[in-house]
């Protein structure tokens, strides 16, 4: 059975606080993504230049939205 997420947008205001590792001015949105019942599961960041981090680790990049959160969901399993 696929699990359904729920990704929402973090306010600019608190990026801050959730950001680990990037400089805020190099970041473009930073959603929080919730498992299907509603617990926090992680973050995704999209950086200026088009790449997808999760969590905060400036180590890996990925490509697309669709490819940070299926990597994000394989870590929670």
């Amino acid at each position: 059975m696929d699990e359904t997420i729920q990704i929402r947008s973090i306010e600019k205001t608190d990026w801050d606080s959730t950001l680990q590792g990037f400089q805020s001015d190099s970041i473009e949105q930073l959603l929080a993504v919730y498992g299907n019942n509603g617990e926090l599961m992680g973050t995704i960041c999209k950086s200026v230049d088009n790449k997808y981090y999760i969590n905060g680790q400036p180590e890996d990049n990925y490509a697309t939205l669709q490819a940070a959160a299926a990597e994000l969901l394989k870590h929670e399993s």
